[in-house]
């Protein structure tokens, strides 16, 4: 609803605004329903599907594969990514940076 009210304010509702065919769409598939799951696993919902412009940017394998998709864009294992709580994110930028010996 917001979306397309915002799309005929700027008098491109034939462009953009719903999700249909020939318009341009941004939106992300995750793996997880962030409304139902605990608060304390809100960090690990990942993304399977992230279209831009109505362009497929990003495609897990795994998705990819069962609905027929391309693989497409960063591909490094979810475990490179930071997790955590916005606790935890404060307390890794805040830590002093270990001596590496080097």
């Amino acid at each position: 609803m917001f979306t397309r009210w915002s799309a005929e304010y700027l008098l491109r509702e034939n462009r953009i605004g719903t999700i249909e065919n020939r318009k341009l769409a941004d939106f992300v598939v995750l793996n997880r329903d962030y409304l139902t799951v605990p608060e304390d696993e809100i960090g690990a919902i990942d993304p399977v599907l992230t279209v831009v412009g109505g362009q497929i940017v990003y495609s897990q394998p795994e998705f990819a594969k069962t609905a027929g998709l391309p693989l497409v864009g960063f591909q490094e294992k979810p475990s490179w990514w930071q997790r955590g709580t916005p606790e935890e994110a404060t307390k890794a930028r805040t830590r002093p940076a270990r001596d590496s010996g080097e």
